[in-house]
């Protein structure tokens, strides 16, 4: 998680990892729905927080690598 300098975090954690997901032969894509709780107090909009995400993947041969990358603006209305 992103924020500008005017954004105090209260409670919750602004990054870390979720679980690892197994795709199965027969499937063609992977759901990733790990939910977020998160609060923060501002002084300004300017720095509204953005998600940061990376996935990887896994070889047959146990190796990690980078699979994809991205970034996200929180949204402002819940949901």
């Amino acid at each position: 998680m992103r924020v500008g300098h005017n954004w105090t975090l209260l409670s919750g954690k602004d990054s870390g990892e979720t679980f690892e997901e197994i795709k199965e032969e027969t499937e063609e894509s992977i759901i990733w729905d790990h939910p977020f709780d998160i609060h923060y107090k501002a002084k300004t909009l300017r720095g509204w927080p953005k998600f940061m995400i990376e996935v990887w993947q896994v070889d047959s041969h146990g190796r990690y690598s980078i699979a994809g990358y991205g970034i996200a603006t929180v949204p402002f209305t819940p949901g």
